[in-house]
C-alpha cells in the first residue's frame, strides 16, 4: 500500500471542502460582493503573499480546481513506483499547489492532514539514499533511457512536493498571529455548509450572483472568464519579469 492508497479517503472527502472554498472564491471575486469581514480576511492573505485581493481570489479558485482535477487521476504502481512517474509528479505538483494557496481558508481537520501526509512522504526519503538509492535508481535506468528524462529525480522531487508546501505555508505565517484569520476561514466555511445543508445548494448564498440556478450560472460563468483573463495576465506578467531578469 502507498502513502496515496493510505490516504486515498481522506483525500477525496476533502473534496467537499476545496469545492467550498472555490465557491467562496468565486462569489468574493464579483465586483462589490465583499462583506467587511471577509473582505478583511482576503485583504489579511493578500498582505501575507504581498499580492492585491483578486490575485489571491483567483490563486485560490486556481488552486481548487487544479486540487480537484489532481483527485481525478489514477495512479499505478509496480512494486509501490509510480508506473508513469510523469502523471504522479503532475498529481503532486497540483495537490502541493491548492495546499499553499489555499491554506489559510482550510479547516483545522484538513490541516492537520496535510501536515500528516507530509510527514508520512518525508519519512520516505530513504528510499532515495544509500542502498535503497541505488536499488531505486537501476529499476529507474531503462525506463529513463527510454524516455530520455531523468525518473529517478522526477520521482524524488514529486514526493518532495507537499512537505515543501506545507513548509513554505507555515514559514510564511511564523510569528504571525492568525487566530483571527482562522475564525473568519470558518465562518465562511460554515456558512456555505449551512446553506448547502438547507438546499443542498449554493442558490440563496449565491443572490449576488442571480436567483435562479441558470442565472447563477450564467453570471458566475462571466466572473470566471474575468479571472481567466487575469490569471492570464499575471502569468504572462511573471514570465516578462523572469525573461528580463
Amino acid at each position: 500500500m502507498t502513502i496515496l492508497d493510505l490516504s486515498y479517503e481522506q483525500l477525496n472527502g476533502s473534496t467537499k471542502e476545496l469545492k467550498n472554498i472555490q465557491s467562496i472564491a468565486a462569489v468574493y471575486l464579483t465586483p462589490n460582493s465583499l462583506e467587511d469581514s471577509a473582505y478583511e480576511f482576503f485583504r489579511e492573505i493578500s498582505a501575507l503573499k504581498s499580492q492585491n485581493i483578486d490575485d489571491t481570489l483567483i490563486e485560490i479558485i486556481t488552486g481548487t480546481e487544479k486540487y480537484l482535477s489532481a483527485i481525478k487521476i489514477k495512479i499505478e504502481y509496480d512494486q509501490e513506483i509510480p508506473k508513469n512517474i510523469n502523471v504522479y509528479l503532475d498529481k503532486m505538483q497540483k495537490i502541493s499547489e491548492a495546499i499553499e494557496s489555499c491554506w489559510d481558508i482550510f479547516s483545522p481537520e484538513t490541516r492537520d492532514f496535510f501536515i500528516h501526509l507530509a510527514n508520512n512522504f518525508a519519512q520516505t526519503g530513504n528510499k532515495f539514499i544509500g542502498f535503497q538509492g541505488l536499488l531505486l535508481k537501476i529499476k529507474l535506468l531503462l525506463p529513463s533511457l527510454y524516455q530520455q528524462e531523468n525518473l529517478f529525480k522526477k520521482y524524488r522531487q514529486a514526493t518532495l512536493l507537499i512537505p515543501q508546501a506545507i513548509d513554505k505555508a507555515v514559514t510564511l505565517r511564523k510569528d504571525k498571529s492568525t487566530k483571527i484569520l482562522e475564525e473568519t476561514a470558518q465562518y465562511l466555511l460554515n456558512k456555505v455548509r449551512e446553506e448547502d445543508h438547507k438546499k443542498n445548494t449554493l442558490s440563496s448564498y449565491m443572490t449576488n450572483l442571480g436567483k435562479t440556478h441558470e442565472e447563477q450560472l450564467a453570471k458566475n460563468q462571466k466572473a470566471m472568464v474575468w479571472a481567466k483573463k487575469r490569471l492570464e495576465e499575471i502569468n504572462n506578467k511573471r514570465n516578462q519579469t523572469l525573461i528580463n531578469n
